[in-house]
């Protein structure tokens, strides 16, 4: 049902958090370009805000949701999805660490601490996850 691929801007390998080298498929901009983003949780400060590395693909998630792709996160991922306006008057969650960060940052984003997933926006194709379990 799904071709998954984990793509990161540049392509390269990375090192995850707990030390293991992550090998991605491809780059953000490779074809085909996927119908459905997932941005997983991120490790990051709550109170020192996105990483820039992590702010530089905001233009990438808008030009995937503007084409017409379903545009999740989880976690911490919301605050990408804010960071790139895709939340912008619409209802959101996020882990409840991030909570505060979220609606302290991004106004115009209801922020519902209580829901645990909040599918929003025309045909629900902006989804948000509370925490990696969800």
């Amino acid at each position: 049902m799904f071709q998954v691929s984990l793509r990161t801007g540049d392509g390269a390998p990375y090192w995850d958090i707990n030390g293991r080298k992550i090998t991605p498929d491809a780059m953000l901009r490779e074809e085909p370009q996927p119908d459905l983003v997932i941005v997983p949780d991120m490790h990051f400060d709550p109170n020192g805000g996105l990483p820039e590395e992590c702010a530089r693909l905001t233009q990438w998630l808008r030009d995937a949701h503007a084409r017409g792709a379903i545009v999740t996160s989880v976690c911490s991922g919301a605050v990408l999805l804010g960071t790139a306006g895709l939340l912008d008057g619409k209802e959101a969650t996020t882990h409840w660490g991030y909570a505060d960060m979220l609606g302290r940052n991004f106004p115009e984003v209801t922020v519902c601490r209580e829901r645990i997933l909040v599918p929003s926006g025309e045909g629900h194709r902006v989804v948000t996850a509370g925490g990696a379990s969800a």
